[in-house]
């Protein structure tokens, strides 16, 4: 069984490393388990094409009700100027969904799930899809660049471009967007030109064309990728001369390849007449790039999802283009003519971050990027053991980072627009949400953005009420005996709370008109699981607790409690307890209540 890793074991070995890895996280994630999980933002855009086809025949949406399932509307619609609904995604990943969709939809009565679209079926289906296609860009990334490199250099650029980088986020977290996939036609697209150019054979021309097809149908910005059928293996003017008219006597081929590629395509240019009676039309109407003013440095440093603040291996990758010319000549022309330009339409969207994680419009460079990296690796395998241990310790480094990072995107720890340099370190190595981070949040206006204009919503705090509770006094708190002089934080006193004392007594504190938040810090020392709580039972119950520790001095730790009451209703007054759920001997003391009014307003940039 094991020779067939007899010829490139470690590329194949490392196959069967992601394979595993793949397979587990997305199990382990259990996305489909959640309704609203998986067929959600973006991808019920690309997705609605499918249900509002080939179930209700009905791509105007005519019954909104068609595509709700648990509440929650599955379609995203824009409406023309004659109140035509329509879908401004490409449908290139609906094709790409399509055979998955139709499984899915032929097993719901075995399985006896609604045949609506929408069920675990077919979210299951998603999963199995990026699943396949994942792996499928990796083998064929892999057989393009055996082509080109060693195998322990092509092992080891596969595995840093998925383990460390946000292909891993988007194959395993939000796997139905498209950069998965878009990523494994790229790599088809590649290996294909490479093929075809070395053998002429037909299934090569077939190969590239419906994979140049789809990469287009699914991000047409992508179709600056074709040039590479012009620019491999090209170094002088010569060369291109020689390729033009290669094309030019191979031009059945090429004919062969631009049907493939207008056949993929033809789903588009009909939806297009369909709404608009034009094979053209602009979806986006009002997103749109401004060319004059990219934001070059933001798209690639900004603590907003700037592209190597979360995947920052891919340094190495921009290091490799220096070796590039020596190492592997024949892409190099392609790599400097495409990389530039790529990255400058980028940054020149008007979503410029591109919400999610790390900005993932560069997944798309990947591919081409991974012969930068192959380049780096080939050299540094030529250094002394000191310098590989430095940058295997940095990737090493990088992997843990992304994955680390990818979850406390999953579980909203990073937020996915509006991180800024505050907000970052606040949560850097946090596993769970603190109760002050979303005070840092700093939303961009989109309004704005469309408009090219910078601007970021930020909050406002106004302290309605501020209270200390030092427990010098014995005046309000009923367990006055439990008063310390000998465990102090400050001052004095301090509260004490027995062993096998759960709760401290309840100390009541007013709540002012308009107060929004209700900030209460202390100083909290012992040994057991120590809590903050506020309550109140009129005129609605409310609770909220924490134990996040935001500060230490010695033995001592400070708690805080941000609770959020509900806006609907008048509190008066609401009191504050110790949990002592250890039921240990805990001391508090340095109590501050502080009654916020938060708001946001906008800021330009």
């Amino acid at each position: 069984m094991l020779r067939i890793f007899h010829t490139s074991p470690y590329t194949k070995w490392s196959s069967v490393l992601i394979f595993v890895v793949l397979l587990s996280r997305l199990i382990g994630n259990e996305s489909w388990k959640n309704p609203n999980a998986v067929i959600s933002g973006d991808v019920k855009g690309y997705y609605s094409y499918l249900p509002a086809l080939f179930i209700h025949g009905d791509l105007q949406f005519s019954n909104h009700e068609d595509y709700v399932y648990k509440n929650d509307t599955k379609i995203w619609f824009n409406v023309t100027k004659d109140d035509r609904k329509y879908i401004k995604f490409p449908p290139g990943m609906a094709i790409m969904y399509s055979p998955f969709f139709a499984a899915a939809h032929l097993s719901t009565s075995f399985v006896n799930a609604p045949p609506n679209g929408y069920s675990y079926p077919y979210q299951i289906a998603l999963l199995i899809g990026t699943l396949f296609y994942t792996i499928l860009g990796l083998y064929f990334l892999s057989k393009v660049l055996l082509i080109h490199f060693d195998d322990r250099v092509t092992a080891s650029a596969v595995l840093i471009i998925y383990l460390a980088t946000n292909l891993f986020y988007y194959s395993t977290y939000d796997f139905a967007l498209t950069h998965s996939y878009s990523f494994a036609l790229i790599a088809m697209y590649l290996f294909g030109t490479v093929k075809w150019l070395e053998t002429h054979r037909l299934k090569y021309v077939l190969l590239l064309g419906v994979a140049g097809g789809l990469m287009i149908a699914v991000r047409n910005l992508d179709v600056l990728f074709l040039s590479f059928i012009l620019l491999y293996r090209v170094q002088t003017l010569a060369n291109f001369k020689a390729r033009l008219m290669l094309l030019l006597k191979k031009r059945k081929h090429v004919l062969l390849g631009f049907s493939c590629i207008l056949l993929m395509l033809l789903p588009q240019l009909l939806y297009n007449w369909y709404i608009s009676g034009s094979l053209w039309m602009d979806a986006y109407s009002d997103e749109k790039f401004f060319f004059t003013d990219p934001h070059l440095f933001d798209s690639l440093f900004s603590y907003r999802n700037g592209w190597l603040i979360y995947s920052p291996v891919m340094l190495l990758s921009l290091i490799g283009l220096f070796f590039l010319r020596k190492r592997v000549p024949s892409i190099f022309l392609f790599v400097v003519f495409m990389i530039p330009i790529y990255y400058y339409v980028l940054a020149s969207w008007w979503c410029w971050w591109f919400v999610g994680m790390g900005n993932r419009g560069y997944i798309n460079l990947y591919p081409i990027l991974a012969f930068a990296l192959g380049a780096f690796l080939t050299y540094l395998f030529e250094q002394n053991r000191f310098k590989r241990f430095l940058v295997n310790l940095f990737i090493l480094a990088a992997i843990i980072l992304n994955w680390f990072q990818s979850y406390q995107l999953s579980v909203g720890v990073l937020h996915w627009d509006g991180m800024n340099k505050d907000l970052y370190w606040h949560v850097f190595g946090r596993e769970e949400r603190s109760e002050s981070q979303d005070l840092l949040v700093q939303s961009p206006v989109m309004e704005d953005s469309k408009k090219g204009i910078e601007s970021v919503y930020v909050s406002k705090i106004d302290t309605l009420s501020s209270s200390y509770f030092s427990f010098e006094k014995i005046t309000g708190i009923a367990y006055s005996s439990y008063r310390k002089s000998t465990r102090s934080h400050s001052v004095r006193y301090a509260k004490f709370v027995p062993e096998n004392v759960e709760y401290s007594d309840p100390t009541t504190f007013d709540v002012p008109k308009g107060t929004t938040h209700i900030s209460i810090k202390t100083w909290v020392k012992g040994d057991a699981e120590s809590f903050i709580a506020i309550q109140t039972e009129s005129p609605r119950p409310f609770f909220h607790y924490s134990d996040e520790i935001i500060e230490t001095d010695g033995d001592w730790r400070r708690i805080e409690i941000l609770a959020t009451p509900f806006q609907d209703v008048n509190y008066k007054n609401m009191e504050f307890v110790l949990w002592n759920k250890g039921l240990h001997p805990t001391h508090f003391d340095d109590i501050h209540v502080s009654c916020l009014r938060v708001s946001q307003k906008k800021v330009k940039l």
